[in-house]
């Protein structure tokens, strides 16, 4: 079990302003378990060598737009960021 914090992914996100970190937190996973989550990456990050970014808890959001802000406001030092998930936890098997 992966039990990775919030507190080191906002250290490594380097948050800039208090309102965005607020805005994030909710969204953020404190500890990888069994909740479904997904760890969101940029195309332009990896390409580059980085692989900053952040696991997400699905559950937290209500609907897919707000998951897009969400993932949007994560990569805000970006124009138009290509979201890349890689990886994933929570999800039943077939």
């Amino acid at each position: 079990m992966d039990t990775t914090n919030t507190t080191s992914a906002l250290q490594t996100l380097q948050l800039g302003s208090a309102e965005r970190e607020e805005k994030l937190q909710p969204y953020l996973v404190e500890r990888l378990w069994d909740q479904p989550a997904v760890y969101c990456g940029t195309y332009k990050k990896y390409n580059n060598g980085s692989l900053d970014g952040a696991w997400l808890e699905l559950e937290a959001f209500d609907s897919y737009d707000e998951f897009l802000e969400i993932c949007t406001l994560l990569h805000d030092d970006e124009d138009d960021p290509e979201f890349m998930f890689q990886d994933y936890q929570g999800f039943p098997e077939a």
